[in-house]
C-alpha cells in the first residue's frame, strides 16, 4: 500500500509520544499541568454552593454563566471547562456535523445551531443551565470583520459601515440544558436565534454605555434566563445562581451593577430571588496571601474581595451591592490559558489600552508576574536562569516578578515548619487553596518524574517584549494561512465563523466559482437585508495535524500542499479498493486500523480546501495585491499621502485605512504637519464623527502623530534605522521553502522576530539598534535565593542566551512573553525559528492576547 499522507503519519506520531518535548510542544508537562490546574480551579468554584443561598453544602443548584465578552466565553468554555482535549477534541469537532450530534440541538428559523457548539464537552455535574454575554449584544469580531475587513464592502458617506452583518453566534446568548443530558454525560448546549437576541437587547448607544438594557424595560426573570415556561413551578425550582466572569474594568462592573439591580427589583415583586456571584479574572496577588471561601454568610464575600482591585470594590460597595446577603465577590488566579501547545494567552483583549491609553498598567503587570511565578514554581526546583526584557512594560513585569519571587521564597529549613495561622487556609487537599498550586504542586497529577525528563520540562530563559517596541507588525497584512484566516474572518481563541456555503458549497456555487464569478462569501451585495446567511463555527487547533502542518505555510505553498494531501489520500484509498490486487490479512488489518484516522483527515482536508479556496480568491484580487504593495512601499520608506487621500475618497474600509495611516506614521516618524490635519478632517467627514475618538486615541498612544518638519529634516526615523540595522527586509526570501522568517509577509521579517534572534546570539554589536527602541534592555541572571531587580542588575548576567544550549542535548526552552498582544504573523515567524536546527532554542509563546491590526485598533475605539 502507498504511504499514508503526512497528516496521518503525524497523528500516529503524536499519539505515540505525547510527553516528548519538541518544537511544537516545547514543555509538554507544563502545558498539561496548566490545563489541568485551570480546569480544576474553575470547576471547583462552579461546584461550590453559592454564598448567600439557602442550600446546605452539596445541595444541587442551577447556575447561569455571564461573561464580559465573547472572547472570554470562548476561552473559558473551550479551553478551560471543555473536557474534549487533543485528538478527542478534533474528533468531536468532526462529529459535530453528523445527524446524531444535531439531534441534541434546536434549530431556529430553519438554521441548525449544532455546528456552533462543535467540540464542546462540558460536564453536566456543574449544573450550568445557560450562558449569556454581559452586554447582551452580538457585536463580536466576526461581525466587524464581515462589515469592515473585506475590500468589497459598501459605505454611506458621513457614517460608519452600513452593510448587513451576519448573525454572530459567539455573541448570542448560549443555553446549556440539564433537562436533556447527552449520553456522553455532557450538558446539551443550545443557542438562541439572532432574532430572539435582537428582541431582547438593542445595541448600546453612547448615552447607555453602562446600561445593558437600553431603553427597554423587560423583565429579567427565570423565564428569560432559565427558560422556565411554567411559572407555577418556580416555587419548586432549585436554587439558582448567576455567576459573572469579569475583567477588572469599570465598564464591566457598571454593567453587572445594572444586571443585579434589575433582578433585585423583580425579586421585590415576588419573583424567585437569585444568588449573584461576581468573579474577577485574573485575581490579584492578595489572593495568594490567604483569601479563601467560607461556606456561608456575607463575611465570605468580604474574604474574597482581597483579590479584586480597589476601584472595582469601591464601585460595588458604593452601589450597595456588597451589603446584599445574596451577592458575593471573588477572584481567581486564572491567568495563563494554553490555546495551543506552544501558544498560551491570558485573553486580556484590552491590555494595550489599559497600559498605554488608560494609564493603569499595575493590575495587568501584577497578573503577568503572578502567571510567571506560577509557571516557574511548577517546574521547581528548576528556575528560569536568564531574564531579559525590552520596553518599559517589560522592565516593570520583570521587576514585579522578582519582587514576588522574593516575597514567596522560603528557605529550605523553613518549609517543614507549620504555620498555625495559615494551616487552615493552606490545605493541600483543598483544590482552591493557594498552596495547592504553588511550590511545584501545579498539575501534580502529571508530574515530571513520570517522564524522567526534568531538565527537558523546564523554562531556561525568558524574554519579555513590550508591544510598544514593535507597533508596525500588527498593521501589516500576513501571508500565512492562519494569519490570512484571522485577517479575513477573525480567529477568536481558536474558533472562526464562516459562511456555511464555504464549507458545504452548493453545486451552483461550485460552478460559479470555477467559472470565475465571485464567491457567495464575498457578499458584494451587502445591502439586501432580506437574505440572512447561515454561519458555522469551526475550531482551529493543532490537534488537527493537517491544520498544524499547513497553518504557517505561505499563501503560495498551502494550495499545492493541500492538493498533494488530497491526492495521497485518494491513492491510499484506491490502492486498497483495487479489485485487481489481492490483499492478505495483514494488509486488511492495517487498513482497518487506519480507517478512523483516514476519515478524520478526510473531513479536515475537505474543510481546509474550502477555506484555502476562499483565501486564494481574496489574495488573487487586485485590491489585495495593491494593498500589499502599498504596505511594502510604506515600510521601505516611501511617502504615500496622495494614495491615502484617494483611498479615503473611495471610502476604503475604515479600519483598513486607519492601519495604513498608522503604518505611514510609524515608519516615517509621524505624518507631515501639512498633511496631518487634512487627513484627520477627511477621515471624519467620510466615515463619521465616531472615528474622531479613535483618531484621538491613536494619537495619544503614538500610533498616529504629527511630525514637525524643518529645513534640515533628513526624513530619517527610528523604524528606518531599525530596518537597516536588523535587516528587516529580505526581498529574495523563498516563500515555498523558506530559509528566513521574513517569508511570513513575502520579504518583511517582524521586528520582534529579529529581536528574538538577536537575543539568542547576543546583543554585542546591536547597541545602536537598542537605542532606537523605547525603554532599555534588561538582562539579568536569576539567582537562588531570589533578589530584587535593582540588585540583580548590578551583577554580570554572563554570556548570551545561546550559551544555555549544550551540544548533544535537548534544546533549551525560551519563553517569549508579549505584553500587549501578539499577531499570527509573529507566531508563525517564531515557530519557524523554533524548528530551525541552527536556532538554539525551542520557543513557547505567551501573551496577554492575540491580535491583528483590526482588533488592535478597535480596542482603542
Amino acid at each position: 500500500m502507498p504511504a499514508a499522507p503526512s497528516s496521518m503519519r503525524g497523528e500516529v506520531a503524536t499519539k505515540a509520544s505525547p510527553n516528548v518535548p519538541s518544537a511544537t510542544n516545547p514543555v509538554p508537562f507544563l502545558y498539561q499541568a496548566l490545563k489541568d490546574d485551570n480546569r480544576e480551579l474553575l470547576s471547583a468554584l462552579l461546584s461550590e454552593t453559592p454564598v448567600g443561598s439557602s442550600l446546605e453544602g452539596g445541595a444541587p443548584f442551577q447556575q447561569c454563566l455571564v461573561f464580559a465578552d465573547a472572547s472570554l466565553r470562548t476561552l473559558l468554555l473551550r479551553h478551560v471547562l471543555n473536557n474534549a482535549t487533543g485528538s478527542k477534541s478534533s474528533s468531536n469537532t468532526n462529529k459535530g456535523s453528523n445527524n446524531q450530534r444535531r439531534s441534541c440541538s434546536i434549530s431556529h428559523g430553519g438554521k441548525d445551531d449544532a455546528q456552533l457548539n462543535a467540540g464542546l464537552d462540558i460536564s453536566s455535574d456543574l449544573n450550568i443551565v445557560a450562558t449569556r454575554l454581559l452586554n447582551g449584544s452580538h457585536n463580536s469580531n466576526t461581525k466587524k470583520y464581515y462589515q469592515q475587513a473585506n475590500t468589497e464592502v459598501s459605505f454611506s458617506p458621513g457614517s460608519p459601515t452600513r452593510s448587513v452583518a451576519p448573525p454572530d453566534s459567539m455573541g448570542t446568548p448560549m443555553r446549556t440544558s440539564i433537562d436533556n443530558v447527552m449520553s456522553s454525560g455532557a450538558a446539551e448546549v443550545r443557542l438562541l436565534s439572532p432574532s430572539a437576541v435582537d428582541s431582547m437587547t438593542p445595541p448600546l448607544s453612547p448615552s447607555q454605555q453602562y446600561n445593558p438594557f437600553g431603553s427597554n424595560d423587560f423583565e429579567f426573570d427565570d423565564d428569560f434566563i432559565f427558560g422556565t415556561s411554567d411559572t407555577s413551578a418556580l416555587n419548586h425550582a432549585p436554587q439558582r445562581c448567576m455567576t459573572y466572569f469579569l475583567r477588572p474594568m469599570v465598564a464591566h462592573v457598571r454593567a453587572v451593577q445594572h444586571w443585579i439591580r434589575r433582578f433585585e427589583n423583580n425579586a421585590k415583586r415576588g419573583t424567585l430571588r437569585l444568588v449573584h456571584r461576581i468573579v474577577f479574572l485574573p485575581g490579584q496577588s492578595d489572593y495568594y496571601e490567604g483569601a479563601q471561601t467560607t461556606s456561608s454568610g456575607n463575611n465570605a464575600s468580604a474574604s474574597n474581595e482581597e483579590g479584586v482591585s480597589a476601584l472595582c470594590r469601591k464601585i460595588l460597595r458604593d452601589a450597595g451591592l456588597l451589603a446584599l446577603p445574596n451577592v458575593s465577590l471573588q477572584s481567581l488566579p486564572l491567568d495563563m490559558i494554553p490555546v495551543e501547545t506552544d501558544v498560551w494567552t491570558m485573553g486580556y483583549s484590552t491590555s494595550f489600552r489599559e497600559c498605554e491609553l488608560d494609564g493603569i498598567p499595575s493590575a495587568l503587570i501584577t497578573a503577568i508576574a503572578q502567571s510567571l511565578l506560577k509557571m516557574q514554581d511548577a517546574c521547581a526546583p528548576a528556575i528560569i536562569q536568564r531574564l531579559q526584557g525590552l520596553g518599559p512594560l517589560a522592565q516593570a513585569v520583570l521587576a514585579k516578578f522578582l519582587s514576588l519571587s522574593v516575597q514567596d521564597y522560603r528557605p529550605p529549613q523553613e518549609e517543614d515548619e507549620d504555620d498555625p495561622d495559615e494551616s487552615a487556609i493552606n490545605d493541600p487537599d483543598d483544590p482552591i487553596s493557594p498552596v495547592s498550586r504553588q511550590k511545584g504542586d501545579l498539575g501534580a497529577t502529571s508530574t515530571v518524574a513520570d517522564t524522567g525528563e526534568e531538565e527537558a520540562n523546564s523554562i531556561d530563559a525568558l524574554l519579555v517584549i513590550d508591544r510598544r517596541v514593535d507597533l508596525v507588525t500588527p498593521m501589516l497584512t500576513p501571508l500565512t494561512y492562519e494569519g490570512l484566516l484571522d485577517d479575513m474572518l477573525g480567529i477568536d481563541c481558536g474558533v472562526i465563523m464562516v459562511d456555511d456555503k464555504v464549507i458545504n458549497p452548493e453545486e451552483d456555487d461550485v460552478k460559479s466559482t470555477k467559472s470565475g464569478h465571485s464567491s457567495s462569501v464575498k457578499s458584494k451585495d451587502v445591502n439586501h437585508a432580506s437574505s440572512r446567511t447561515d454561519f458555522v463555527t469551526l475550531p482551529l487547533h493543532g490537534s488537527d495535524t493537517l491544520y498544524a502542518e499547513v497553518r504557517d505555510q505561505h499563501v503560495e505553498k498551502f494550495g499545492s500542499f493541500l492538493q498533494n494531501q488530497a491526492k495521497a489520500l485518494k491513492e491510499s484509498h484506491s490502492a486498497f479498493t483495487n479489485k485487481d490486487k489481492k490483499k492478505d490479512l495483514s494488509e486488511i488489518h492495517q487498513f482497518v486500523k487506519q480507517i478512523p484516522i483516514f476519515t478524520q483527515n478526510l473531513r479536515s482536508l475537505t474543510t481546509h480546501i474550502h477555506l484555502a479556496e476562499l483565501v486564494k480568491q481574496t489574495t488573487e484580487e487586485s485590491t489585495f495585491r495593491e494593498r500589499w504593495q502599498l504596505e511594502r512601499a510604506i515600510i521601505e520608506g516611501e511617502q504615500s499621502y496622495e494614495i491615502l487621500e484617494d483611498l479615503i475618497a473611495c471610502q476604503y474600509p475604515p479600519y483598513r485605512l486607519l492601519r495604513l495611516l498608522c503604518l505611514q506614521s510609524l515608519t516615517s516618524g509621524g505624518i507631515k504637519s501639512s498633511k496631518f490635519d487634512s487627513l484627520r478632517r477627511e477621515v471624519v467627514q467620510t466615515y463619521g464623527y465616531e472615528y474622531l475618538f479613535v483618531l484621538n486615541n491613536m494619537e495619544k498612544t503614538g500610533l498616529f502623530r504629527r511630525r514637525e518638519t524643518t529645513w534640515m529634516d533628513t526624513q530619517s526615523s527610528s523604524f528606518s534605522n531599525l530596518r537597516r540595522l536588523l535587516v528587516l527586509i529580505n526581498a529574495e526570501v523563498d516563500t515555498v521553502n523558506p530559509d528566513d522568517s521574513s517569508y511570513v509577509s513575502s520579504g518583511y521579517a517582524p521586528l520582534t522576530a529579529r529581536l528574538v534572534q538577536a537575543a539568542s546570539s547576543g546583543w554585542m554589536g546591536k547597541e545602536e539598534a537598542l537605542r532606537e527602541l523605547p525603554g532599555r534592555l534588561v538582562d539579568v541572571a536569576q539567582s537562588d535565593p531570589p533578589e530584587e531587580l535593582s540588585t540583580a542588575m548590578k551583577r554580570n548576567p554572563g554570556g548570551n542566551l545561546g550559551a544555555l544550549s549544550k551540544p548533544g542535548k535537548q534544546k533549551p526552552v525560551l519563553m517569549v512573553y508579549f505584553v500587549g498582544g501578539v499577531t499570527f504573523m509573529e507566531i508563525a515567524a517564531l515557530r519557524f525559528l523554533s524548528k530551525l536546527e541552527s536556532y538554539p532554542f525551542h520557543i513557547v509563546i505567551c501573551t496577554t492576547n492575540i491580535i491583528n491590526g483590526n482588533t488592535f485598533l478597535q480596542s482603542l475605539s
